[in-house]
């Protein structure tokens, strides 16, 4: 299946990747062209043409990498990412920084079994363009439709006729109609009322604030339920996590969403529209070879897999210096899929580095059972562990990227407070609600909720009970106070 994927991808792949790297050098750009992969590590254009298999469904990885980064720029190694744009929301869970792995067998393109290493990030069709309607049977609903860029939301004034959560956001006063995209698209918060009224408040008996409240009020539910999915269902506990929460609408939704869940904090990055670009930036070079070698662990082959292991190594080893790596950035890491003998599936684990001995033999079992207990909730330390499979990730070491400093000021933000309006949130309805310029915020700033924070690539709000501060590299990190 695997090899079937990677020859019916390969030949338009290669092609393409070939005119864009033409391309980009007729341009004048002096660095070569890397691609993300499924397993958040980049490739070569010569390593991607060769496997392409190993890019399919490596969209969203940038946005884990990147919410991993600016959750650690304000001081969290444990985040959930949470990519919101106007359609889809992408969601990751990252325990010490770290991406998680979906299971060999949940790697699937379709109906296809892709079997390559692929981050665990799940999306869900919810964002800012999800559709409000009521169905057949007369219940309230929101997604997965979306109005999309066109005719996008009906106060885009582009022949959109259904809601859309974005025009809920503008009626309930939460989105600046002259102020979106920086002033470059002018909305129409008449058009937002009047669908909204038309479809959702008269069929329901509801007033026009309480529809759109609905609706932002159950896709939030849908994003709570859908990041339940990724932590609490896989052992991980959604309180000690900070929220990293970017795209177009996430900063919209995400002081609700930690609410729900009770997230140790919010962090907004300073530019949560290119968030998911930073993320690409971050990312090393990375390539996965593995080979099956099937044997016990209780009656382990110490010979046979140091040399399996050894053989892969050689194989990271070519493709990183033919990528032109130096030696002083290459680094291996060993990974094993493992298993209780008489089981039908297998899991990652992490392989101890150094000599292949008892201790090696030793250290990866229990570093098996380490993580079956973590996915399933139960591990089997008297039970025989079954090696399936030996892997090696080469990795290719870049520079980490410093992030920017931002000048101190005082924990009053008096000189980013723009305006003061109404808006409406749950429970209290409309409430005057100060409304500030986030380029003009400075490091140790502090705003208490109700606010809203506006900006060229999206708007964050601060709900009642909500207390956020500017940290030293730009990002707002907001907390529950009651």
């Amino acid at each position: 299946s695997t090899t079937a994927l990677n020859a019916y991808v390969g030949p338009k792949t290669s092609r393409y990747l070939d005119r864009l790297d033409r391309a980009l050098a007729s341009e004048g750009l002096g660095a070569g062209l890397h691609l993300m992969q499924s397993s958040g590590g980049a490739a070569t254009i010569d390593a991607a043409i060769r496997r392409p298999v190993t890019l399919l469904m490596s969209g969203p990885v940038g946005g884990l990498l990147g919410g991993i980064w600016a959750g650690g720029t304000a001081g969290f190694r444990d985040v959930i990412s949470l990519d919101v744009g106007g359609t889809s929301a992408d969601i990751g869970v990252a325990p010490d920084g770290r991406m998680q792995f979906k299971h060999l067998l949940d790697t699937r393109i379709g109906d296809y079994h892709a079997m390559v290493p692929m981050a665990e990030v799940d999306s869900i069709g919810a964002g800012g363009g999800s559709i409000a309607y009521v169905d057949a049977g007369g219940q309230f609903q929101v997604g997965p439709r979306s109005a999309g860029a066109e005719p996008g939301p009906c106060c885009y004034g582009r022949g959109g006729k259904e809601p859309a959560v974005t025009d809920c956001q503008i009626v309930l006063g939460r989105i600046d109609p002259a102020g979106f995209l920086g002033g470059r698209l002018v909305l129409r918060p008449e058009l937002a009322q009047d669908a909204i009224a038309r479809v959702l408040a008269s069929p329901l008996g509801l007033s026009v604030e309480a529809a759109a409240l609905g609706a932002v009020r159950i896709l939030t539910d849908s994003l709570v339920q859908a990041i339940e999915m990724n932590s609490v269902r896989k052992g991980y506990d959604p309180r000690d996590f900070a929220l990293v929460a970017f795209g177009g609408a996430g900063p919209l939704f995400a002081c609700d969403i930690a609410k729900e869940l009770s997230a140790k904090a919010v962090v907004i990055p300073p530019l949560p529209g290119l968030t998911s670009a930073l993320g690409l930036l971050t990312s090393d070079i990375s390539y996965d070879f593995g080979r099956t070698q099937l044997q016990s662990l209780a009656h382990a082959d110490l010979d046979g897999l140091a040399a399996g292991w050894a053989a892969l190594e050689a194989q990271a080893r070519a493709q990183l210096e033919r990528d032109g790596l130096p030696e002083a950035r290459i680094a291996f890491l060993r990974v094993a899929d493992c298993r209780y003998l008489g089981q039908g599936y297998e899991l990652r684990t992490p392989a101890p580095s150094g000599a292949i001995d008892a201790s090696f033999v030793a250290g990866l079992k229990q570093s098996f059972h380490d993580v079956h207990r973590r996915t399933y909730g139960a591990a089997f330390p008297e039970k025989d562990v079954q090696l399936v499979n030996l892997r090696i990730v080469g990795l290719g070491r870049v520079p980490d990227i410093a992030p920017r400093a931002l000048a101190a000021g005082g924990d009053t933000p008096d000189a980013a407070l723009i305006a003061t309006r109404e808006v409406a949130f749950s429970d209290v309805g409309f409430v005057p609600t100060r409304i500030f310029d986030r380029t003009r915020l400075r490091a140790g700033n502090r705003i208490a909720g109700p606010a809203i924070v506006q900006q060229m690539d999206t708007t964050t709000v601060i709900p009642p009970g909500f207390a956020a501060r500017v940290d030293g590299f730009a990002n707002l990190v907001i907390e529950w106070t009651k």
